[in-house]
């Protein structure tokens, strides 16, 4: 802990860790993917070093998109409170 983390009853500021911005990687993704109506794509993505636990949000030309979800590893949380899992949507 460094000391702009420490808190001391006297202090008028204190430092606060709260958010720390996750890390995504999506491996193997083409640059452009081209479907006809009825064809699907699988998207495999991991999520690292999160907190607190991010709500992926998904969209296509602005507009909010809810993937199928094929498979999902759970949330695990390491020694410094940070979450990582990985997802395969469609």
């Amino acid at each position: 802990m460094d000391e702009h983390s420490k808190y001391e009853s006297d202090q008028q500021y204190f430092g606060l860790n709260t958010v720390k911005e996750a890390v995504v990687d999506i491996p193997d993704l083409p640059p452009d993917i081209d479907l006809e109506e009825g064809e699907h794509f699988d998207i495999f993505y991991e999520v690292r070093d999160a907190f607190p636990l991010p709500e992926i949000e998904w969209r296509i030309n602005a507009e909010e998109y809810l993937p199928e979800l094929v498979e999902q590893s759970p949330p695990v949380q390491d020694a410094e409170g940070r979450y990582s899992f990985s997802q395969t949507v469609r």
